[in-house]
């Protein structure tokens, strides 16, 4: 998470289910990167931290954090919106002392080598596909719903997203999500009500697919309604 314009935080704040364990903070960028801010033990009582005083932020400035997970389940646990689900979120507290400027993107769609997550113009952008797997996705366009490119796109959503595409077509529960949001519906709006009941019973593939949309749109924004 970092700041594009200058601020002051007042505080930090964890949200994870409830096989979350430890959620830590560390500062990153400027003189305290790399300087830790404040680790939770428990995901129901140890839920945010305050500052003794608002901590100036500049440009550039933020907070890296990372969450530790214990799956006592027989199946995998993956990010999605229903309590069964877990989720890796950090909100915060800021102050400004100027006219505030765009709305900040938050949303996280891709992570570095470091493990660090990142909007998908933020860091250089998504990253292309391999060259492995934008071949592979050029191959296998009946794999691809013509929503999600059709012919005319194909070569900018197979080198550019190919690869996090494959993982989606590829997976039964985001499969379903990604074949109701290229089924027809009108913009994201449309979408999220007709796929309603799909979200619900395919909710632990809801940040797989957010990252499908976030470099469709951002790579590729006229290949995509939503």
């Amino acid at each position: 998470m970092r700041v594009h314009r200058g601020r002051r935080s007042g505080g930090v704040q964890r949200h994870t289910h409830q096989t979350g364990t430890d959620f830590s903070v560390w500062f990153k960028g400027g003189p305290r990167d790399g300087e830790p801010v404040w680790t939770s033990h428990d995901w129901r009582h140890e839920l945010g931290f305050a500052f003794d005083e608002p901590v100036p932020m500049a440009a550039g400035e933020g907070f890296r954090f990372e969450c530790d997970f214990d799956n006592t389940t027989d199946h995998p646990i993956r990010y999605g919106l229903n309590a069964t689900d877990e989720m890796c979120i950090l909100g915060g507290i800021y102050f400004s002392d100027h006219e505030d400027g765009p709305v900040q993107n938050c949303k996280v769609v891709w992570a570095d080598a470091d493990g660090v997550g990142h909007p998908a113009e933020e860091a250089g952008g998504f990253p292309p596909a391999s060259a492995s797997d934008a071949t592979l996705c050029s191959l296998g366009q009946a794999l691809i719903p013509s929503g999600a490119g059709g012919a005319a796109c194909s070569g900018c959503v197979c080198n550019a997203c190919g690869s996090t595409l494959l993982k989606c077509v590829t997976d039964s529960d985001c499969r379903a999500l990604l074949d109701c949001f290229t089924g027809g519906c009108d913009g994201l709006d449309s979408c999220m009500n007709a796929c309603e009941n799909q979200m619900n019973a395919h909710s632990s593939a809801v940040g797989l697919l957010e990252q499908v949309s976030g470099c469709m749109s951002h790579s590729c924004p006229s290949c995509t309604a939503w």
